[in-house]
C-alpha cells in the first residue's frame, strides 16, 4: 500500500499543489462566458486580446488559478 499522500496537482508557469494546510485557493472566476457578461461579449465579438487582459487582471489581483469556460 503506498503511504504517500496524495494532494490535487495543478499545472501552468507554476505548479500549484492543494494540501490540508492550503487553508485558501484564490481562483479568478471572469473568465468564463456563462458567469460574465463582459468577458461573454468580448468573446461574442471575437476581441480576444481583451478577452486575455480581463485574465492578467486576474492574476495581477492574486487569482492562484483562473476557471476558464468557454461554453
Amino acid at each position: 500500500m503506498n503511504d504517500q499522500l496524495r494532494h490535487t496537482r495543478l499545472s501552468g508557469l507554476e505548479p500549484l499543489v492543494i494540501t490540508p494546510d492550503l487553508l485558501f485557493v484564490n481562483v479568478g472566476e471572469r473568465t468564463n462566458v456563462t458567469g460574465s457578461a463582459q468577458f461573454r461579449k468580448l468573446i461574442k465579438e471575437e476581441r480576444y486580446e481583451e478577452a486575455v487582459e480581463v485574465a492578467r487582471q486576474q492574476v495581477a489581483s492574486g487569482a492562484q488559478i483562473l476557471d476558464v469556460n468557454m461554453d
